[in-house]
């Protein structure tokens, strides 16, 4: 079960973790860990947030390298 974002530190630090595991080419690790922070930034920032745009767009790039080019193309 997905671990409940909390705070937007917690969002950013997730983020950036992911970002950093795309950095290393290990985009399907990467991956979950999008996809458990982004529900978390359309609650606290708002579906329509630069923040919570850039981890979808985060995602969309992780799931085309990460071979889920359909998911990601829908991102």
């Amino acid at each position: 079960m997905p671990t409940q974002v909390v705070s937007i530190q917690e969002v950013a630090a997730r983020n950036a973790e992911a970002a950093r595991l795309c950095s290393v080419g290990r985009y399907k690790d990467a991956i979950p860990l999008f996809e458990e922070i982004l529900p978390g930034c359309e609650v606290i920032l708002g579906a329509d947030h630069p923040g919570t745009l850039t981890v979808a767009g985060n995602l969309a790039v992780a799931c085309v390298a990460g071979g889920r080019e359909p998911e990601g193309m829908q991102l």
